[in-house]
């Protein structure tokens, strides 16, 4: 499309209809719109960014082209595009080796898009870190603190921004906040606190973009307060948050879940803002009235809830619920001996339970029901990451050791992305598994019948074979349009013979992937010495 450039705008030539002769004259709206309403132009009937999306020549195209195209698209369905994490998450895992000398990996976090920011060192020498390449190579940063004094709370990433809150004192909590993860600020908050309502020692930062919680991990205060974190343009905001005496919180997949410890177990989650709204849950059928919570996370529609533990002389135990059901499931899993948790997170659609033994781990999968046990050293101050970079597969960490000495490194597990095709409508609504097409070409041996069969073999089940010679005709014969075009299922197909006859039937095999053919010679069997034959299988 072009916009309209004239010469005299405004001009139109009058032609009475009586008498009198013609005559040029301009034109000006005076109507006074209460509403000017969407001008007729170039710009809101078809843009040459929109004609791009359709692939016609931005000069030409009008509407009408626009629509001709969609409604062929509507009687039709299109491909959508799904990515999938493979399953097999931590199947296998690599050692990152510390070649820090006596500075250990004590925590680490991640922006999930790549950088890793690792606490090192130990409870007096505390160190900061980051890394580009998974850990692989470590690189020191500059804080305003005094490492020889102060020991870091665990780190988080929310609203953008890198958080390390600090233990200096429990009334007076002190924040590192960092963009990069290399240039750090220092953020007091000057309250007062009482004991009772206090930010305990071990403090636990989670959340997502929009907003994010410091949490007490501190089981020997009366009270707690956690830190709630916003974004206020480019700053962060930290206010009291009222979530009262709320011991622990986990964030994972666009779902907060908070709970109490001890005493009367309370569980909730929410989507959204959990200080506005949570949906209570009531503790699972199986669990009695002296277990605890070690921890909670989501994972893919379920909550995965440890209980029990060291506290109450019993033996560890794992239940999920299933958010969309709303129910719980029965005890997946209970460790033959007494204990209690570590840490609980989760990494590609499970969730990662490590024991306080500092040896075992479980790999909880809520869907299947299925618990799955590994063994490796870590420290108690284990905290799983996951990040998914650009272009690359997705990456969990933790820290951990090779042994029990106090030389920690880092274990990694990469899941590789998987693309599958599915068949959606228009609006992107599912409509099926997809259809799968395969393509290739063979060369004839000359050989036939049914001791000498033709197969081939296809990443799917094949519901439709059309085979044709390339050149259209058998060489060396004068017989033309052979080929095969058979369903799946069927046992013959019409073929054209080397003695004429085009009623020739060929025989076909069927066996789950693959498709065997045969016919009473070469011509009809589609295996004519030295020619090339080309082949699709849709199914």
């Amino acid at each position: 499309m072009k916009d309209r450039v004239p010469k005299y705008p405004g001009r139109v030539y009058v032609t009475p209809e009586n008498e009198g002769a013609p005559y040029y004259a301009t034109i000006e709206r005076a109507d006074e719109p209460v509403e000017a309403g969407t001008p007729l132009n170039k710009a809101t009937l078809l843009s040459d960014e929109t004609a791009e999306l359709y692939e016609k020549p931005t000069d030409t195209a009008v509407p009408d082209d626009m629509f001709k195209i969609l409604g062929a698209e509507r009687k039709r369905a299109i491909f959508g595009e799904k990515s999938e994490i493979e399953s097999g998450i931590w199947d296998t895992y690599s050692y990152v080796t510390n070649n820090y000398g006596d500075e250990l990996f004590r925590q680490i976090t991640s922006d999930g898009k790549g950088r890793v920011i690792a606490r090192m060192g130990g409870d007096s020498s505390d160190r900061i870190y980051y890394s580009d390449d998974y850990c692989e190579t470590m690189n020191p940063v500059s804080t305003p603190w005094d490492y020889s004094s102060e020991v870091f709370g665990y780190m988080g990433y929310v609203c953008g921004h890198f958080i390390i809150p600090n233990s200096r004192t429990e009334s007076d909590p002190v924040i590192l906040i960092s963009k990069d993860g290399i240039n750090w600020t220092e953020k007091t908050l000057d309250w007062n606190l009482s004991d009772d309502d206090r930010i305990g020692g071990n403090k636990r930062v989670i959340g997502n973009d929009d907003w994010g919680f410091i949490f007490a991990a501190d089981e020997y205060s009366a009270g707690y307060t956690a830190i709630k974190i916003t974004k206020s343009g480019g700053d962060l905001i930290f206010s009291k948050s009222s979530f009262g005496s709320t011991k622990e919180a986990s964030y994972n997949d666009g779902v907060y879940v908070v709970w109490s410890t001890e005493g009367s177990v309370q569980i909730s989650y929410t989507t959204g803002d959990p200080e506005s709204s949570k949906t209570n849950l009531t503790r699972p059928p199986n669990m009695n009235s002296d277990d605890t919570v070690s921890g909670c996370i989501h994972v893919g529609g379920y909550i995965v809830m440890c209980w029990s533990g060291f506290y109450t002389g019993k033996k560890p135990a794992v239940s999920a619920y299933n958010i969309s059901a709303g129910s719980w499931s029965d005890r997946l899993y209970t460790s033959d001996s007494t204990g209690d948790i570590y840490h609980i997170g989760a990494s590609a659609g499970k969730a990662l339970i490590f024991l306080d033994n500092g040896t075992d781990f479980w790999i909880v999968d809520p869907k299947t029901n299925t618990v799955e046990i590994k063994s490796v050293y870590f420290s108690s101050d284990v905290v799983l990451v996951t990040m998914y970079p650009e272009d690359g597969p997705t990456v969990s960490l933790f820290p951990g050791g090779l042994n029990a000495s106090n030389i920690y490194g880092v274990y990694k597990s990469e899941i590789t992305k998987s693309i599958e095709y599915r068949l959606v409508d228009l609006l992107g609504n599912y409509v099926g598994n997809g259809v799968k097409i395969e393509t290739g070409e063979y060369t004839g041996t000359g050989t036939y019948g049914a001791s000498n069969p033709n197969t081939l073999t296809f990443n799917f089940v094949p519901k439709l074979l059309i085979i044709r010679p390339s050149a259209g005709k058998l060489e060396g014969s004068s017989i033309s349009d052979t080929g095969m075009i058979a369903l799946y299922g069927s046992t013959a197909f019409n073929a054209k013979s080397s003695d004429g006859n085009s009623n020739a039937l060929a025989e076909i095999v069927w066996s789950s992937t693959s498709a065997s053919w045969s016919g009473k010679n070469a011509d009809a069997q589609l295996n004519a010495n030295n020619t090339k034959y080309l082949y699709i299988a849709i199914g």
